[in-house]
């Protein structure tokens, strides 16, 4: 019984290695890049969040209002900016490419895509900067 449940696994890994990963639909969407200036900056943000650090998420006119400074806190913090807006890029990128993979995959792909640029406008729309 686990035969044909390997035999499955195998065929399907079998279907993404040969998927041309480092394509990407335009020079102004780069799957791959953007895919990986998100998952760094994804990272960075989930350990400084596991460690308590969080400045990440205070924009840098909190941080001055912290040091004692005057300033105003509806600046959108940087990181988070860039992290939603490449993530937002991958998506996109990515639902274009679909084209791209395996049939039985692609609307799973789909799905994802479509989440995760939900995901992106919930990050920016409940932002407490904005």
């Amino acid at each position: 019984i686990m035969a044909p449940k390997l035999k499955l696994i195998q065929r399907r890994v079998e279907k993404a290695r040969f998927l041309n990963w480092t394509s990407a639909p335009s020079y102004l969407l780069p799957h791959g890049l953007v895919g990986l200036l998100s998952i760094f900056i994804g990272t960075h943000l989930v350990y400084c969040s596991l460690t308590g650090n969080l400045s990440p998420y205070a924009g840098p006119l909190y941080q001055a209002e912290l040091n004692g400074h005057d300033e105003y806190m509806h600046k959108i913090p940087y990181r988070v900016l860039i992290y939603a807006i490449s993530t937002a890029m991958n998506a996109l990128s990515g639902y274009q490419l679909v084209r791209s993979a395996p049939k039985d995959a692609q609307p799973l792909f789909r799905k994802c895509a479509v989440f995760q640029m939900s995901i992106c406008y919930f990050i920016l729309r409940f932002m407490p900067h904005t």
